[in-house]
C-alpha cells in the first residue's frame, strides 16, 4: 500500500506537472469555413479540461497564441461498381471529414509548432471530436517540449 501511495504522489513531477502555474493560452479564430467555430470550441474545451493550461480571452495576457483554420465537410457518396462487382447497397451515404491547420506561437511571436491535423485513422466518436482531440494533444505536447527547452 505504501509503495502505491509513493508512486501516485510522485507521478506529478514525473509527468511534468509540478507546482508551476499553468501556461496561459489564447485561442484565436479558426476561420469562417463550415464547422470552423465548432472545431475551435472543441479544441478550447479539450485544452481547458486538461488542467495543463489556462485559457485567456486577451492575447496580451497569454504565454502562447494558437491560430489556424478549420473545416468540417460533408459529401454525398453514391455507390459505384468496384472491380467489376456491383455495389453492396444502392443508398447514397454522407461522408464527413474535418481538418485543422494550426500554428502555436509564443507571445513574442516565435513559432514553436505548426501542423495540419486530421482525424485518427480509426475513431469511435465524431470526426470533428477526433480532430479537436488530436489538435489539443499536439498543442499540449508542443507547450511541454518548449517548457523543457527553456
Amino acid at each position: 500500500m505504501n509503495i502505491l501511495f509513493l508512486i501516485v504522489l510522485g507521478a506529478g513531477s514525473v509527468f511534468g506537472q509540478d507546482d508551476a502555474p499553468p501556461m496561459k493560452v489564447f485561442v484565436g479564430g479558426f476561420g469562417s469555413r463550415e464547422g470552423a467555430n465548432e472545431l475551435r470550441e472543441m479544441v478550447m474545451d479539450r485544452l481547458g479540461k486538461s488542467g495543463r493550461v489556462t485559457l485567456v480571452y486577451n492575447f496580451l495576457e497569454s504565454d502562447f497564441i494558437l491560430t489556424g483554420t478549420g473545416e468540417v465537410t460533408k459529401e454525398k457518396h453514391s455507390p459505384h461498381w468496384e472491380g467489376g462487382h456491383p455495389p453492396y447497397s444502392n443508398e447514397t451515404r454522407i461522408v464527413t471529414n474535418a481538418f485543422v491547420s494550426a500554428e502555436l506561437k509564443t507571445k513574442d511571436n516565435k513559432r514553436i509548432w505548426a501542423a495540419d491535423v486530421g482525424p485518427y485513422p480509426m475513431f469511435n466518436r465524431s470526426v470533428a471530436s477526433s480532430v479537436a482531440g488530436r489538435t489539443a494533444k499536439k498543442v499540449l505536447s508542443a507547450i511541454n517540449k518548449y517548457g523543457k527547452k527553456k
